[in-house]
């Protein structure tokens, strides 16, 4: 890996018939460290990330950053690291963990920007690559993990751009990776140097005001770049699905298995009585492609437990839960976590008030951050009900009820209720937060409710609002980094490295709720966990 700008032009190019599909996602946390080992001083340094692949994402989840004491050699455009320390701590640690995908990132601390494999990189890559492919899967067979298939990556960066590739061994020549989300309190979606938009990418990426940041050219240049699942697309749902066209939104996955009915229509957008007995998706499909010619509208009409929605899921950077039944929240959170894909997960329903002729339409947005805030399980707002959940995906009579039961609290068999701006209050919560986390115009948030409207008790019983004056403020907002917001140590589902399956039974049954967990809610924030406890999207 030594700096050779005379031969730049010959190096090994990537395949243009196989252009680059992978995304990688790293934890921010993970990527701000691996590029401060990497850029710490003027001499190239080498990391390993490790990770899995879910399809078409790579979700990198660890790294190895060397000591000084493993390097052979180190210098502004070479770098050699002992062969021993990488046998034993790189690819012994591989072999005997989980991780099925692996990167040798390295760094040029010489460029500034557009940074670009020369061509000793290009020969390294090609026999470390090709080498990695081969002997991993036996290293995984002599630690007693058979069959596994390994990927084999490898990243340059330098001080603000990256490129990315893996080998494609029937060819002899790189593929590119298509991106890199970059997953905190903001997503980021970073281009490759070798991907024909990452110069707009770097200017849009210039310091804007707050203004612009969310309502203007950044705006709508960031939300262009992301892919977005809408789980359910009932009356929550589908509003939503518009919402995210109408910003900006370019990519986007519908995944919901049933159709329209007559009692629907008052609520489910762009709902015609012709369209009834249609499946929702395929209604609303076309309805959004009908509004601009470069927009891509992917609809999956069946579960979010098939195979199919489960790989339209994990190719995208941020989903949207509308569904309406606890054990399918549980499973989005815990798949959110798996992919590294932040969640907002809505819900309205309507609550009988204290006086027979008092009624209190609330909705609420739970939103999940891998790596930043608490996961649905082990997060002390009751976002879902663990044990129901389990009920609920091993009983299918408890699921079709879960499912039949409608808005209002008291007559769960009441489908037609007026719901419809109930539902716009709540998308347009879910719309500012989606803007939020791709523009970071202001602090994140881990729950939102209106409940405020109707429990002045906020103002004091709750310490993230303590102190606040509501009477000019409806929704109560909790902050990422509250105390609520802290994940549990022993929650199996937001632990550090991620591991899982994607396998809807290994990850609904048994529950978090069997395991030791902080779910104790202190006395005065009681009232908040039986606020937060409705699970209605869309009957």
């Amino acid at each position: 890996m030594d700096l050779n700008l005379l031969h730049r032009a010959t190096r090994v190019e990537s395949s243009a018939t196989s252009p680059g599909v992978v995304t990688l996602k790293m934890l921010e946390n993970l990527w701000s460290g691996v590029r401060s080992y990497l850029l710490s001083d003027g001499s190239e340094r080498v990391a390993y990330a490790f990770g899995f692949q879910h399809g078409e994402t790579v979700v990198l989840t660890h790294a190895v950053l060397p000591p000084d004491a493993a390097y052979k050699s180190r210098s502004c455009g070479n770098v050699t690291l002992a062969g021993e320390y990488v046998t034993r701590e790189v690819y012994e640690v591989f072999g005997q963990g989980p991780w099925t995908v692996i990167m040798n990132i390295h760094s040029h601390p010489f460029s500034t920007d557009n940074v670009w494999y020369s061509t000793t990189d290009d020969r390294d890559d090609q026999e470390r690559l090709a080498h990695e492919q081969d002997k991993l899967p036996l290293a995984k067979q002599a630690f007693g993990q058979s069959d596994v298939a390994v990927s084999s990556f490898s990243m340059v960066v330098d001080q603000s751009s990256f490129d990315a590739r893996s080998l494609d061994r029937a060819s002899g020549r790189f593929l590119p990776v298509a991106r890199l989300v970059i997953v905190g309190e903001r997503l980021e979606v970073l281009r490759p140097t070798s991907s024909a938009s990452s110069l707009a990418d770097a200017i849009c990426r210039q310091e804007v005001g707050a203004q612009e940041a969310c309502f203007g050219t950044y705006s709508r240049a960031t939300l262009a770049g992301v892919r977005v699942a809408v789980a359910g697309t009932g009356g929550i749902g589908s509003v939503v699905a518009e919402l995210l066209v109408r910003q900006g939104v370019k990519d986007i996955t519908l995944i919901d298995s049933d159709r329209l009915e007559a009692s629907n229509l008052t609520r489910f957008q762009s709902g015609r009585t012709r369209d009834v007995g249609r499946l929702k998706v395929e209604v609303l499909r076309e309805q959004l492609m009908g509004f601009f010619d470069d927009v891509s509208i992917s609809a999956v009409p069946d579960t979010i437990y098939s195979p199919e929605a489960i790989e339209a899921l994990s190719r995208c950077d941020l989903i949207v839960g509308a569904v309406d039944n606890t054990a399918a929240r549980a499973f989005l959170s815990r798949l959110s976590v798996r992919l590294a894909s932040p969640l907002l997960d809505c819900g309205a329903q309507i609550i009988k008030g204290s006086s027979q002729d008092e009624v209190n339409p609330v909705w609420r947005v739970g939103i999940i951050v891998p790596g930043v805030t608490a996961c649905g399980d082990c997060s002390r707002l009751a976002l879902f009900d663990s044990r129901r959940a389990e009920e609920e995906f091993l009983d299918p009579l408890t699921t079709r009820l879960a499912k039949e039961k409608g808005y209002l609290s008291d007559a769960p068999h009441e489908q037609g209720a007026a719901v419809y701006a109930l539902n716009l209050a709540c998308v347009a919560a879910v719309g500012l937060e989606v803007q939020n986390l791709l523009t970071g115009y202001r602090p994140g948030a881990h729950y939102l409710s209106n409940v405020a409207e109707y429990d002045r008790r906020y103002t004091v019983q709750h310490p993230a609002i303590a102190g606040q004056d509501l009477s000019l403020q409806a929704t109560v907002r909790v902050p990422m980094g509250h105390v609520h917001a802290t994940r549990s140590a022993s929650c199996p589902h937001c632990a550090d490295r991620l591991v899982g399956s994607l396998n809807a039974f290994e990850m609904l049954y048994p529950a978090c709720s069997g395991r030791s967990r902080e779910r104790v809610l202190p006395d005065p924030q009681v009232y908040l966990a039986g606020a937060a406890r409705f699970d209605r999207s869309d009957p």
